[in-house]
């Protein structure tokens, strides 16, 4: 890793800051998010496929694109991206030490989280990338990327259940937090959903004169699917493919070509080939993502219920009738009943491990004595390496292993698997 992001997991970068932090820093380094046309992507789930998406289509329509995403898999460099290449090292010595500088003065230092976003905003300025999308982190009204004041558009995604020690208790709750990145007289583009959150997005959609763009999800039609991939029609749009998996992918496709469109509103040019050579050439790992075929393993970055219970319809619909082992271990704020009852449905055993250097992790026996309520058939292992490469030495001919449970229990298993090189 490198030197200047290790300084970032010190204690003293680790606290919750609010918007004007963030602000603060951006002032005092030049504010490059200024420099920027930006769209502005949040949400519980998805909201880093449809980045992908839209980072996608916009670099293969000849822009240069900056993607800001969070949390990084295999290595952090992941996390701020030209055209799909990861910020190069020599880069954040480049211009960390600046935006280092800058923090250190301030009264109040910002979070490590602020000053990651501070990176991405200074090197996708001083590249002149003609547009940056980026993912907020967590929430929206209060989140350092919400420094953004004049997004091409702003994208709501799917709202669930996560983070309620600081978002809320209830879906309005959150979608307001979450509404927070609605700016006056730009377009929404929204995830259609419950009408708790629908209310609460066309209500601040009018209170800021923006144009409110909900997205219909009836337009869509599933042509063909195969663990390869998936082709479907969005209104008059035919046989779009995408190698990404599950109807929710086909719902993130959806938004960000209604982002597209709000960018093509804006003085952007894609035409239809780029379109869907974008959605077609799309890369996001560790979204039911085949990784190994003998045995055949999948990894998939759930991480709440909402996502299990994703993962669960995924694997019912690309895997009827297998016998499904889970290699899973997730953090101790989850709601691991929550997550477990949607996924138990498809699973027959049961593999808990442990996810590395993360101190937040469950221990895997204490998930694993948890799970017994779900299958007698259930083990642990302490060492991540040894569970995944025992799991997969055992495997039946019919037999699918699929990972879930954690992004950085999804990154750390690529790395076994797809180590960085």
């Amino acid at each position: 890793m490198n030197r200047y992001i290790e300084l970032l997991t010190v204690s003293k970068w680790r606290r919750h800051r609010g918007l004007s932090n963030a602000a603060e820093l951006m002032r005092r380094i030049g504010d490059p998010q200024k420099k920027l046309r930006c769209i502005h992507v949040a949400g519980t789930n998805g909201k880093g496929s449809a980045a992908a998406y839209i980072a996608s289509v916009l670099k293969e329509a000849g822009y240069k694109v900056g993607l800001n995403t969070s949390p990084y898999l295999q290595v952090f460099n992941e996390r701020i991206k030209i055209n799909g290449e990861n910020i190069p090292d020599e880069a954040i010595d480049k211009y960390f030490p600046g935006i280092l500088d800058a923090a250190q003065q301030m009264e109040e230092m910002p979070n490590e989280f602020g000053m990651i976003t501070a990176l991405a905003f200074t090197y996708f300025a001083a590249e002149h990338c003609d547009i940056a999308v980026i993912e907020v982190g967590m929430g929206g009204i209060d989140d350092a990327t919400n420094v953004i004041e004049d997004p091409v558009c702003s994208v709501l995604m799917n709202i669930g259940y996560d983070h309620t020690s600081a978002l809320g208790n209830t879906l309005s709750e959150i979608a307001e937090k979450k509404a927070g990145i609605i700016k006056k007289g730009r377009p929404a583009v929204v995830y259609s959903q419950s009408s708790e959150v629908m209310d609460v997005f066309r209500s601040v959609c009018e209170k800021e004169s923006a144009p409110y763009i909900p997205v219909d999800f009836g337009k869509l039609s599933l042509r063909e699917y195969s663990i390869d991939g998936q082709v479907f029609d969005y209104g008059e749009l035919r046989e779009l493919k995408t190698p990404l998996l599950g109807d929710h992918q086909l719902n993130n496709a959806a938004m960000a070509i209604e982002a597209i469109k709000c960018a093509c509103n804006a003085g952007f040019k894609v035409d239809q080939g780029a379109l869907r050579r974008g959605i077609e050439n799309v890369f996001w790992p560790a979204r039911f993502e085949v990784v190994n075929r003998k045995p055949l393993m999948i990894i998939d970055g759930g991480h709440n219920g909402q996502c299990a219970e994703t993962t669960r319809k995924c694997i019912e619909k690309y895997l009827p009738g297998r016998k499904v082992t889970l290699i899973t271990g997730i953090m101790r704020d989850k709601d691991a009943k929550k997550v477990f009852d949607a996924i138990s449905p498809v699973a027959e055993k049961y593999v808990c491990v442990s996810v590395p250097d993360l101190p937040r992790a469950m221990e895997p026996e204490r998930l694993a004595d948890e799970l017994k309520a779900y299958s007698s058939n259930v083990t642990y292992f302490n060492d991540l390496r040894e569970g995944v490469e025992v799991t997969m030495s055992r495997a039946s001919e019919d037999e699918v292993i699929v990972v879930f449970g954690s992004l950085y229990l999804a990154g750390a298993v690529r790395n076994i698997l797809k180590p960085v090189k």
